[in-house]
């Protein structure tokens, strides 16, 4: 059984509420859409501004991480500076102390070759005796001081030189005479300065590098150089 409404039987009343309903329905529907249109506009714009925000975030993050980098950067800077400064410093004071020892082995070298004793090598043995060996028939008489091990031992080498080179040499005669002093290094006597025996001995030790002092004495006979072989140098 149908429910009676109002009105349910007349029919301009029942045609005025079904034009008012319509109407009440295309506004509904009107506003139904409205509304939709609205909802799609919002939801747009609530995209849009969560977009907004999350850039905005992250560029805050960004901004945060490029600060600490740029921090992080200064302080590796810094410590990159110092380190340098501390290299140059080691580098300097290594320079200083290479110097400071190669001086300090320079003064080692010239005090080891003051004391080392004097000597005839294989090489200047090798040069000398042919030199001398152009004036066979000469003599090399040989004097030296008694007072160091060394002065004997170079007198004994030089004797030995001239002995290969042909030269009469008698043994070496050392200076026993107490409070008689003899002169650092070696002296050639001969008995007049344009002796050309005495000229071929200076040839000849001069191209060894071997220094002979000369004097000239008229007692010394032609024909022999006569050698006084003193304490060694001391530059």
């Amino acid at each position: 059984m149908p429910i009676p409404l109002p009105w349910w039987n007349s029919l301009s009343a029942v045609t005025h509420i079904h034009e008012r309903l319509t109407i009440l329905g295309y506004i509904c529907l009107a506003g139904l859409l409205l509304t939709e249109v609205l909802a799609h506009i919002y939801g747009n714009r609530r995209d849009a501004l969560l977009v907004i925000e999350e850039s905005s975030r992250t560029e805050t993050t960004s901004k945060q991480h490029r600060d600490e980098i740029e921090q992080v950067k200064k302080e590796y800077e810094g410590k990159l500076t110092q380190l340098n400064s501390k290299l140059s410093e080691t580098s300097n004071a290594g320079t200083q102390t290479g110097k400071r020892l190669a001086e300090a082995n320079k003064k080692l070298t010239d005090l080891e070759e003051r004391q080392a004793p004097r000597t005839v090598s294989a090489a200047q043995r090798e040069r000398l005796v042919p030199i001398l060996a152009e004036a066979k028939s000469a003599i090399a008489s040989i004097r030296a001081t008694n007072s160091t091990a060394e002065s004997s031992s170079f007198a004994e080498e030089l004797r030995e030189v001239f002995l290969a080179a042909g030269w009469k040499a008698d043994p070496v005669f050392y200076n026993m005479v107490v409070g008689v002093p003899v002169e650092p290094g070696v002296v050639m006597v001969v008995n007049n300065v344009s002796s050309p025996l005495g000229l071929l001995v200076q040839r000849a030790f001069q191209s060894v590098g071997i220094e002979l002092k000369g004097a000239v004495n008229q007692t010394v006979p032609s024909g022999t150089v006569l050698f006084i072989v003193g304490q060694k140098p001391v530059d």
